[in-house]
């Protein structure tokens, strides 16, 4: 679902973006919108299943209600995939988007005013503009309707429902849903031979007990995928970022969104610092990071851990650290060029999981949400970012993070 919904987001924006290439007209010195504000811990624990996508596994016709904060960590989610911010405030009948990107320099930002109104199936683009030049309500609407069809292959959104407390979005997945339309053939490609790498790496580890994530993800990033880019040259970034959606899939035992005809890894429990569960958090915080972006992969972990301190396994500050971890790993492995050649280069000559995470070792872990705040507080208290900073510090002093580059 959170795919579906931030797709039409994303796709309303980028229509703006594209608008702008011929109008750039108008410029401004501030943005409009300079950051989101982020989402309380109730909500975060409300929001997790959506981040999850765990209402992806059945196809059929689904609702999900949103409140204005909600709905605004999608929108700021589609937005910073390409450079900006954004926020949507709904109305009875529709809402109102507010969108703000950096065109670089000392050139200024690109303000963005569009106006949906509602109606009996996809909201419409009532008005649009740039700064103070209008853009063509209708042609930004009859592109975002062509980007939504490109997506309807794994789903397709039916009728959004506007009020000024909670948003309701009605939607189909269907059964014969393909992901693989989603990607590009080289992303497809890539994945394919990533798996078939992956399945040689686990091949030549050890028989017998569980398998260290470290070895497994050094291999995978130690050499090319075998695609090449665009311009005919290997992409790092984007074979970077394939090796850490096999590696997830792996770890976790999920399927590619790809189907495979090589060989695929022998089935095997994956470990690190002798946790399954933190080898779980890693790959998967490092995966959505390279796919999503790190915002949404610190929102997803955080949101994981909030449904667990109430009434679950409890809020545990050791699996936040594999998330942050696993999310630093990503940001190196896809910044740039630059960066994720030099996480090749440290992969061949062999990455160890002290490298790659620190011990968790006197990190809390089980709390309950009335321990969490009693001791320490919410992930908005003082306290709070104190220990998010001791993280950080730790995983600063790995040598993975140690050997960066200067400049």
């Amino acid at each position: 679902m959170i795919r579906l919904l931030s797709t039409f987001l994303g796709l309303l924006t980028l229509v703006a973006v594209g608008g702008l290439a011929t109008l750039l007209l108008v410029l401004e010195p501030t943005p409009l919108v300079a950051d989101n504000a982020a989402l309380a811990p109730t909500e975060l624990r409300d929001f997790a299943h959506l981040v999850r996508g765990t209402d992806l596994a059945q196809p059929g016709v689904k609702s999900a209600r949103l409140t204005p904060p909600k709905l605004n960590a999608m929108v700021d989610f589609a937005a910073r995939r390409v450079g900006g911010h954004a926020r949507l405030k709904p109305a009875r009948g529709g809402a109102a988007l507010r969108a703000s990107f950096p065109l670089g320099g000392d050139l200024g930002y690109a303000n963005f005013h569009v106006e949906l109104r509602e109606t009996a199936g996809i909201p419409a683009v009532a008005a649009a503009r740039v700064g103070g030049l209008p853009l063509p309500a209708g042609l930004v609407d009859r592109v975002l309707r062509r980007g939504l069809d490109e997506v309807a292959a794994a789903g397709e959104l039916l009728r959004v429902d506007f009020d000024a407390d909670q948003v309701e979005v009605i939607y189909r997945l269907r059964a014969d849903a393909k992901v693989t339309a989603l990607l590009g053939d080289d992303e497809q490609r890539r994945l394919k031979l990533r798996q078939a790498q992956l399945a040689a790496i686990v091949a030549r580890q050890h028989r017998t007990g569980a398998l260290q994530l470290a070895p497994l993800l050094s291999g995978l990033l130690a050499e090319p995928s075998g695609v090449l880019g665009r311009d005919g040259q290997p992409d790092p970034v984007a074979d970077n970022s394939a090796a850490l959606l096999v590696l997830a899939a792996y770890v976790n035992r999920r399927r590619l969104p790809v189907p495979t005809t090589g060989p695929a890894p022998e089935p095997r429990t994956v470990v690190l610092r002798g946790r399954h569960d933190l080898a779980q958090h890693f790959s998967i915080s490092a995966a959505t990071a390279a796919k999503g972006g790190s915002a949404l992969s610190h929102l997803a972990g955080l949101a994981k851990e909030l449904s667990d301190a109430d009434g679950g396994s409890g809020f545990s500050f050791a699996d936040m650290l594999a998330n942050r971890a696993g999310i630093r790993l990503a940001e190196l492995a896809t910044d740039s060029a630059d960066s994720a050649r030099h996480l090749r280069r440290m992969a061949r000559a062999g990455l160890t999981e002290a490298d790659i995470m620190p011990s968790p070792a006197g990190l809390p872990e089980g709390m309950q949400e009335a321990v969490l705040v009693r001791t320490i507080g919410t992930p908005s208290s003082a306290a709070y970012e104190r220990l998010m900073d001791h993280i950080d510090r730790r995983i600063d002093a790995t040598r993975l993070h140690r050997s960066l580059p200067s400049g």
